[in-house]
């Protein structure tokens, strides 16, 4: 039995097009993002910051027009979601690390 626990952080909460709030650096090892909700043709994509925000980059493999759970690799300082394109109502996304 491992002794890591696992943190949850919210990324979006019922958020139409636009960029949630950051999530302050932790992530060195796996985590998983859990996004849901009407997604009305928009898709969502998660951004890392390996500078504490100065700079954003999409991570590879994170974007996503349906809900969904992924595991992914993740070496930042912050990370962020970001709803585009569509006509999304009310998407949520979380990410926990594991």
């Amino acid at each position: 039995m491992s002794n890591k626990q696992q943190q949850a952080y919210t990324l979006l909460t019922a958020a139409a097009n636009g960029t949630g709030s950051a999530v302050p650096g932790f992530f060195t090892d796996k985590a998983s993002l859990y996004v849901s909700g009407t997604f009305g043709g928009a898709t969502v994509t998660l951004e890392a910051s390996p500078d504490d925000g100065t700079t954003w980059v999409p991570v590879n493999g994170v974007s996503v027009t349906a809900a969904t759970v992924l595991t992914i690799d993740l070496v930042a300082t912050q990370v962020r979601g970001v709803v585009t394109g569509g006509t999304a109502e009310a998407v949520d996304a979380q990410i926990i690390r594991n």
